[in-house]
């Protein structure tokens, strides 16, 4: 029965949802109760207040694209100048300007660092003061491995991994944290060390914490701790209400609003104390006019778990601005769970913020702002049955009715088109399985490497289908029988040449005593053994061996060289013409012949042997000419042999012959008489 695969191609249909919600997708995007992402995958986010006050979002996808919120209200990636995204970026920030400007600081893989934004004050650290530039340039600020990266209104900042800070750009309100206030476009060292986080205020401050729990602030309106805020050019240690240095701090989160505005500076961090997590609050707390001033640290709550994923800075409409994720649950400031209705996100949470607002960003890559879960990256996603990847490569799917799903969330580009490469890498052709809403594919072979490219003409996603159903083949080894082989041969793990730029083997052998452990390829020691190969598609096959450090016999033939003439002895009928022998490695234990048998291939059917040997004549004596005679067989250890002999039967000597006349025959004078032999 020819099996076939079944993509689907599904819309989602939308529909105008009532919450209004200014600055993210609302109202194009139906509600779902799963927690599947819309787009792709989101892995982090990052949300502050604009300049212009308007709530603003960035968010990091599993293709580590940086995607920021742009006046259109979607997602848009961070590009080069030539349009492409910047991919591989593991950290980030983003100073949000307004809807249609943003300053943003990236960190990729590789060590690279990317800006872009607003340079008029040299934040680029490149040496320039180029004014506003929409599309991230690469910079290089020649301090080392950089392991976090921060962005004010118009300074940048940088962390490497010896624990040392670098700033770059205004300087007016010591933003820079070097003593002065001249600013510069090039990368200077902040007056503080040994530091594990760095943390933005606001436009023009930044909260350092340091890796033995004390916290240096430095810039405008910096929260000393023992009371009220000052201008720092160069950081502080914040204190306790006595004046003493705060320390033992494991965890900081900070807010700040406007540049003049007091009312927004605040901070919340944690520390242990007696066996407990402790949660304190420093500056100004709770939401729109309700606002509350504390200018000593105080501590608000207490935790027994001191394990928490996450410390919450933010505004909630409860009235306090802490909260906290413990086992994947965010617990809001008064400490209640924070839940989202159509959707089961308890346990499944991953990173939260509340700053006048939640966002919630769930294990599954979805993201949520207000309970409404926004599309980032692409309009267009396409799915294989019972797999979040981007691919199958799985032998099972020959005896499963899969298909590959395709979700068309764009209320505008309705049509998908539908291309493949067959296989891949060749020129891209129209899918001609295309049926309705479902492509079909063909499993009546046993390798399947295709790649599907759908589009709604907005985004373009792409699946493939790398299939191979077929046993390992481990070259020159027997599946059905046990392989006998010596401590010194060597098995390799080899896949046969057809399938080496696609296909690899990994092994386990299992002993008498059912010990398994992983096998690489290579000699086995003295025993017998299970091998179970496995190949990247998850296709399996057993092999059996039997590994001995007993010596392989060499059969020999005496006489080596068996030349007889016709009428000899040996060639008579039963006589024995000569005798098999095994030979053994000086040094080795020797042993006798336990199994011989005569061969099928030669002239074996004028001889016979036994266990000793011996090969004999039978049937009839042996007329001249020459014979190939094969012998297998096994010595007492259990160890294999085989040997061909050949025989040579000479004709008798023909130019002497006696002639006798006993039957008193006439002959006459010059009579002619025929010899035959």
């Amino acid at each position: 029965m020819r099996k076939k695969w079944m993509l689907c191609l599904c819309a989602i249909l939308t529909f105008g949802l009532s919450l209004p919600v200014v600055g993210f997708l609302s109202d194009t995007i139906s509600a779902s109760t799963d927690l599947e992402p819309w787009g792709e995958k989101v892995i982090s986010f990052y949300s502050r207040f604009s300049w212009s006050n308007e709530k603003m979002y960035a968010a990091l996808t599993e293709s580590q694209n940086l995607y920021v919120m742009d006046n259109t209200n979607k997602f848009a990636p961070i590009r080069q100048q030539d349009g492409e995204p910047i991919d591989q970026i593991i950290d980030y920030q983003v100073f949000f300007i307004d809807r249609t400007a943003y300053n943003v600081i990236a960190l990729r893989s590789d060590n690279t660092l990317w800006v872009s934004g607003d340079n008029s004050k040299g934040s680029f650290g490149n040496g320039t003061n180029t004014g506003y530039i929409s599309h991230a340039i690469q910079v290089d600020p020649g301090v080392g491995k950089i392991v976090q990266v921060a962005a004010g209104r118009f300074t940048n900042y940088i962390l490497t991994d010896t624990g040392d800070v670098y700033a770059s750009g205004d300087n007016s309100k010591g933003t820079l944290g070097n003593g002065t206030t001249d600013s510069s476009n090039t990368w200077v060292k902040v007056n503080v060390s040994n530091v594990k986080k760095l943390r933005t205020d606001g436009e023009a401050n930044m909260y350092a914490l340091t890796n033995d729990g004390r916290i240096y602030g430095w810039g405008f309106r910096v929260l000393k701790g023992n009371g009220g805020i000052d201008q720092f050019s160069d950081p502080i240690e914040l204190k306790n209400a006595d004046g003493t240095t705060l320390e033992g701090v494991l965890d900081i989160d900070t807010y700040g609003g406007a540049l003049n505005s007091y009312s927004d500076r605040s901070m919340v961090f944690t520390k242990q104390e007696d066996g407990k997590l402790t949660i304190y609050i420093l500056g100004n707390y709770g939401a729109g006019a309700g606002y509350n001033r504390v200018e000593i640290p105080t501590k608000v709550f207490e935790l027994d778990n001191l394990n928490i994923q996450q410390l919450v800075h933010g505004e909630a409409p409860q009235g306090d601005n802490y909260g906290y994720v413990l086992d994947g649950t965010y617990y809001t400031p008064l400490y209640q769970p924070y839940t989202i209705a159509g959707y089961n996100i308890e346990g499944h949470v991953k990173q939260a913020a509340g700053n006048r607002g939640i966002e919630i960003l769930t294990d599954t890559g979805a993201f949520f702002v207000n309970g409404v879960k926004q599309l980032v990256g692409a309009e267009v996603s396409i799915k294989g049955y019972k797999t979040d990847d981007s691919s199958y490569k799985n032998n099972e799917k020959y005896n499963d009715d899969v298909y590959l799903k395709v979700n068309n969330y764009s209320t505008t580009a309705t049509t998908i088109t539908c291309e493949v490469e067959q296989p891949v890498g060749s020129t891209a052709v129209p899918c001609t399985n295309l049926n309705g809403d479902r492509i079909d594919i063909d499993l009546n072979t046993d390798r399947i490497n295709d790649k599907y490219k759908v589009s709604n003409g907005n985004a373009t996603k792409e699946f493939t289908v790398d299939l191979y159903k077929g046993a390992p083949v481990l070259q020159g080894f027997s599946t059905t029988s046990t392989n006998k082989i010596k401590v010194t041969d060597s098995v390799s793990l080899a896949v046969p040449t057809a399938q080496t730029n696609w296909n690899s083997y990994t092994a386990t052998v299992t002993d008498s005593s059912n010990q398994t452990k992983d096998f690489t390829g290579g000699t086995l020691a003295e025993g017998t053994y299970t091998m179970h190969v496995t190949d990247e598609y998850g296709n399996t096959q057993d092999y059996r061996f039997e590994v001995s450090d007993k010596p392989t016999p060499t059969a020999n033939f005496n006489p080596a060289n068996t030349s007889l003439t016709y009428g000899d002895n040996a060639t008579k009928v039963n006589n024995t013409i000569g005798t098999f022998t095994l030979q053994y490695p000086a040094g080795k234990p020797t042993s006798n012949i336990a199994t011989i048998q005569l061969g099928t291939g030669g002239d074996e059917a004028h001889f016979s042997v036994d266990t000793t040997g011996a090969l004999k004549v039978k049937g009839a004596d042996l007329d001249a000419g020459t014979y190939s005679v094969s012998v297998s067989g096994t010595d007492g250890n259990g160890m294999a042999f085989s040997k061909i002999a050949t025989i040579t039967v000479n004709k008798k000597d023909q130019n002497n012959y006696q002639i006798t006349n006993n039957a008193n025959y006439p002959f006459q004078l010059n009579q002619e008489i025929a010899i035959t032999t």
